[in-house]
Order: C-alpha cells, then sequence, then structure tokens
C-alpha cells in the first residue's frame, strides 16, 4: 500500500484534532484538501479536517449503539 501514498504523518507535523496539522500536510504534498483522502483513526479529526477535505476513518473506531448495532461518525474505509 505504501506506494499508492503520498506520505505517513506523524505528531511532527501536529496533532489530528488540530486543523493547521492538516494544512501542512497539504502543504508538504503540493495538493489542495479536496485532493487528499485523509484516513485516521481519530473521530475529533474530522472537526479538525477543511470543509472541503475527504475522510474516512479506521476500521477500528466503530462505537457500539446499546442495540447491538454499529454506529460509524464518519465514512468507513474498508478495503482499498
Amino acid at each position: 500500500m505504501t506506494k499508492i501514498l503520498s506520505g505517513y504523518f506523524d505528531t511532527t507535523i501536529g496533532y489530528k484534532g488540530e486543523s493547521a496539522s492538516y494544512k501542512r500536510i497539504c502543504e508538504s504534498i503540493n495538493l489542495n484538501p479536496a485532493e487528499v483522502l485523509f484516513l485516521t483513526d481519530v473521530e475529533t479529526a474530522k472537526n479538525a479536517l477543511p470543509s472541503d477535505s475527504v475522510i474516512a476513518i479506521a476500521k477500528r473506531l466503530l462505537i457500539a449503539e446499546s442495540d447491538g448495532h454499529l454506529k460509524v461518525p464518519f465514512p468507513l474505509c474498508l478495503k482499498f
């Protein structure tokens, strides 16, 4: 999968809950936010992303409802 990714980013670029982090990521790969698919395992990242960004959540963040069904806070990426 590495060959299809533009990069891996850790906290040296910023934290997932900070919008400036995503701006720096886009700048580092020379793309606009609307051209980037952000994959994350942190639900709060959704609020930090620019409004025209695309985000999918890693499979491990699933929230169980009391009735046993799963609630996913935003699109779920299961396959590539």
